[in-house]
């Protein structure tokens, strides 16, 4: 008897384990390729303030698509008898500025600092999926001038790089000049990281609850190569939580059978 219940303890104490384990893993491979946005048209302050788990907040300034040129252009858009989308002659030697678009015609663009970069005034750094800077049109773009729209003045600025973006597509430019249009920002765009999916989820829903007309959320997410481990680990956790409900019936059932008979010697020994 005693043997079993060393069994017992072991087994359970394996079964926390991996529990705790698999769902940790699991939550940190949804997490590091998921971000949340605020799209709005009010000061959200009072709302960023009250959110948990955040781990990185940054403000992005609302750029726009400007001028066409020798490095990017947008080009005449087919619509699908099924709905959806698609270009004709593409010029694949050039940009395409939806690469840029995360929320309608919208793009991001971030300080150097939350960059994690060094950039000049008159500089950018293009934050893009799918780059391959042997290939054109990346390799084409380097060092060349692109032209972007904010608040309806022009602004011109040199491609410093272009790189895989982390999540969604955006754009980086110098601090000085971020610095010297915030106060000009009409919008207030706040993309947050968090240190847990389950806050992540939970900010999600308590934004979604307060989204109004001047309120709109997003949240972009990465197809990465580690989609097969979320597979592997969300399928261990659909076992290991059958077990678990199977042990629960066991232990219960062990349980009952332990008290009867401890009931039985008990009037046994009465008798």
């Amino acid at each position: 008897m005693k043997k079993i219940g060393i069994i017992i303890i072991i087994y359970l104490i394996s079964l926390i384990i991996a529990n705790v384990f698999c769902r940790t893993e699991y939550d940190k491979i949804r997490n590091e390729y998921q971000a949340l946005i605020i799209n709005s048209n009010e000061n959200i302050s009072d709302i960023l303030n009250n959110i948990q788990g955040i781990t990185n907040q940054k403000r992005a300034l609302s750029f726009y698509k400007g001028e066409d040129n020798n490095i990017i252009y947008s080009p005449n858009v087919i619509y699908n008898p099924d709905g959806s989308t698609s270009y004709s002659d593409v010029d694949e030697s050039k940009l395409i500025w939806s690469y840029f678009y995360v929320d309608k015609d919208l793009i991001y663009a971030f300080s150097a600092s939350d960059c994690n970069s060094s950039i000049g005034e008159n500089e950018v750094i293009l934050q893009l999926h799918g780059v391959d800077k042997k290939s054109l049109p990346y390799s084409n773009a380097i060092s060349k001038e692109i032209i972007f729209k904010y608040n309806n003045s022009l602004i011109t600025l040199k491609i410093k790089d272009i790189v895989e973006a982390d999540i969604y597509s955006n754009i980086c430019i110098s601090d000085d000049l971020y610095n010297k249009l915030l106060p000009n920002e009409k919008k207030y765009i706040y993309a947050l990281r968090f240190d847990k999916y389950k806050n992540f989820q939970k900010a999600a829903d308590k934004l979604y609850d307060l989204s109004t007309n001047n309120i709109s959320i997003s949240q972009p997410s990465k197809v990465h190569d580690t989609s097969n481990r979320q597979a592997i680990f969300g399928d261990i956790i659909d076992f290991l939580s059958m077990l678990n409900i199977i042990t629960i019936i066991i232990i219960f059932i062990l349980i009952i059978y332990l008290i009867v008979s401890f009931l039985n010697k008990k009037l046994n020994k009465s008798n």
